[in-house]
């Protein structure tokens, strides 16, 4: 069945065990911590839906019925407070609060109490926060997908908010695309490990000890994101993202999910209604929109996604740009990230042994070595000498 077949194409967005009849597939973590499905074959009937299920093996099947509109736009929006509290120019809240105010439901990833990440079901507004913001990890599912079918079942019209392989999954399992349900995916590089996090946060901070996280904190500007920590006793940790061991991980590759190399979702044509992400390059195509507190990219792909515009529309200032721009600045739109040509596996063992020798030699950002300090001081230096 599906753990002979998927192997490590596999992107763990669990279709397989939410449709299982007889609930023998589990998900079972591999030795770099990424949920995989198991199964039970004492159990198992081989009826083979999690075969005719699973959005991977089933991608050209799924895909050959899209047409996708492929337009985008910038998007901020008119709450001050939304903005401050969201990774860029805070699509999701202006989304997310009037499902809620028109009686819907809302789906996304939150931390639980031990700060790891699961997709949770919200329905009030003062619950919203908590989906709020980038979260650098692989939500757990779980049976959310059961849920959300029963919201639609009970007339609720839902907002979805996830990976794109979380979307894949979620459709697939519903077995078509109902009315009340609206999709929003994200421009993902892949998806980081689950133990790295586990380590990273218990060898840095003590789990225990923390009282919240913040991946994409602005305070000094959204062009300039930080990683924002806040421990129980009050005391703060604030580091520049790509000054950061943990993001250094995972924008070198070292630490994401397999498939995330070789993900089929890197497409143009995407099953979600709407994708949104950081307008990156927006100095380019809408500089005047951009007063570095954060603006979103969004680009629309379905009659329903268009519905979505036109509540972001009510929400703020919204303006398309040509399509193209998302290509030119946005790569992991369509592209894989480099699996590493070396040390990954060295990576993961130190994890196990020796977590901080393991960050600390994963986790430099080449740029920052102390010697291209030194020159690009220098550079700075002569630049203002120079008067350029």
């Amino acid at each position: 069945m599906i753990d002979r077949v998927i192997l490590e194409k596999c992107t763990g967005c669990e279709a397989c065990t939410n449709i299982c009849p007889k609930q023998c597939i589990h998900m079972r973590a591999d030795a770099e911590g990424f949920l995989q499905p198991s199964v039970d074959y004492n159990l198992c009937i081989s009826c083979k839906k999690c075969l005719n299920t699973c959005p991977v093996l089933n991608f050209g099947r799924n895909h050959s019925v899209i047409d996708d509109k492929k337009k985008a736009y910038a998007f901020r929006s008119s709450s001050d407070e939304f903005r401050t509290i969201s990774s860029s120019g805070a699509v999701f809240p202006s989304l997310a609060y009037p499902f809620i105010s028109q009686g819907g439901v809302v789906y996304g990833a939150a931390f639980d109490s031990s700060f790891n990440l699961k997709h949770k079901r919200v329905d009030e507004r003062d619950e919203l926060p908590s989906l709020m913001g980038s979260k650098y990890l692989q939500s757990e599912i779980g049976n959310t997908y059961k849920v959300v079918k029963k919201d639609i079942s009970d007339g609720k019209t839902v907002l979805f908010s996830g990976t794109t392989c979380e979307i894949e999954g979620l459709k697939a399992y519903l077995g078509g695309n109902p009315d009340r349900l609206f999709c929003v995916d994200l421009i993902c590089m892949g998806v980081p490990s689950p133990i790295a996090w586990e380590k990273y946060k218990e060898t840095y901070f003590g789990t225990e000890n923390i009282s919240s996280i913040n991946f994409k904190n602005k305070h000094e500007g959204w062009h300039s994101f930080s990683f924002h920590l806040e421990r129980k006793d009050g005391t703060v940790f604030h580091e520049n993202g790509f000054e950061n061991a943990y993001f250094e991980c995972m924008f070198k590759g070292y630490t994401l999910r397999k498939s995330c190399f070789t993900c089929p979702y890197k497409c143009e044509s995407k099953i979600s209604d709407l994708t949104m992400a950081d307008c990156w390059g927006c100095e380019n195509y809408a500089s005047d929109l951009d007063d570095n507190r954060g603006l979103s990219m969004v680009i629309y792909h379905s009659d329903k996604g268009e519905k979505l515009l036109q509540i972001l529309e009510s929400q703020g200032i919204l303006r398309e740009f040509d399509y193209q721009n998302v290509l030119k600045y946005n790569p992991y739109y369509y592209q894989h990230h480099v699996l590493p040509d070396s040390g990954r596996e060295n990576f993961f063992s130190l994890l196990q042994t020796n977590p901080k020798k393991g960050f600390a030699k994963y986790g430099k950002n080449p740029n920052k070595t102390l010697t291209k300090q030194i020159k690009n001081g220098i550079r700075g230096t002569l630049r203002k000498i120079s008067g350029k």
